[in-house]
């Protein structure tokens, strides 16, 4: 493990819109700041996700000391200040959990439904939202799928791209932390590790969905389903789910950067 490297860190604080790329990154005990802090929902309270609306990806953002930017596929921007929001709350489901999250503002909701064409509304993981992971209730999550942080090695992709024949990108996984210098696959192997100044457990490996076979440039779907078809030879589980990745979570605070060593506890 001595060789084994942190070798990019990714936030994605909306919620199924495009990652920010980071040199470091301070560690809550629910993930990286500012990721996964901000939703969309339906008008119904259930979350709204890149796998029906693809064009979710093409969204992009950038953090503000008070708040976050966002720029529409169109380049038309706005501007959310965390101090400005309402104070309201509202329940969102997140794959069945119902959390209570703080409404933005009707501007926000009102932007997101034009640019979509669907109703929807803007949502904050603010002071009195609280939730906990599948296994671990007593861990906090944000609005991640189910656990903190998501670990991916590069040589695991690598390994992916050569049996698919096809190169596929880092981005179509949506890793928070990537970890260069080791065999394909070994992190199947760490229970945990210390990067920085911070421990992690490494918890439950990742299954993966539709998500993965877009381009995340042109949001093309690859053919046959890739990668998810070639995933399927080699990394299904006893349920036949795909497994790419694995979730972590963090037992203390602190923070980590680029070219921190990965330490195996």
């Amino acid at each position: 493990m001595s060789d084994v490297s942190l070798s990019s860190i990714h936030v994605y604080p909306l919620k199924s819109t495009a990652g920010i790329t980071l040199d470091r990154s301070y560690v809550d005990l629910s993930g990286l700041s500012f990721d996964r802090r901000f939703i969309l929902s339906d008008l119904n309270g259930d979350f709204i996700s890149a796998r029906k609306y693809p064009q979710l990806l093409h969204f992009r953002t950038a953090l503000l000391p008070d708040g976050l930017h966002i720029v529409a596929p169109d380049g038309d921007s706005i501007t959310v200040h965390i101090p400005e929001l309402f104070q309201n709350y509202r329940q969102v489901n997140v794959w069945g959990t119902e959390i209570n999250a703080q409404l933005c503002g009707m501007q926000f909701d009102e932007w997101f439904s034009n640019k979509l064409d669907i109703e929807c509304q803007l949502l904050y993981f603010g002071d009195q939202s609280e939730r906990g992971t599948p296994r671990f209730p007593d861990k906090p999550v944000a609005f991640a799928d189910g656990y903190p942080l998501l670990l991916i090695s590069e040589a695991s992709l690598t390994d992916l791209s050569e049996r698919a024949g096809i190169q596929f990108d880092m981005r179509q996984f949506r890793p928070n932390i990537v970890v260069d210098g080791c065999d394909p696959f070994a992190e199947d192997g760490w229970s945990s590790i210390k990067i920085g100044d911070v421990v992690f457990d490494v918890v439950k490996p990742c299954t993966r969905c539709v998500m993965t076979t877009y381009n995340p440039d042109t949001l093309e779907r690859f053919a046959k389903s890739e990668p998810l078809k070639t995933l399927a030879t080699y990394r299904r589980n006893d349920k036949g789910e795909v497994e790419f990745g694995q979730n972590i979570i963090p037992r203390n605070e602190g923070i980590i950067q680029l070219g921190d060593k990965v330490e195996l506890i």
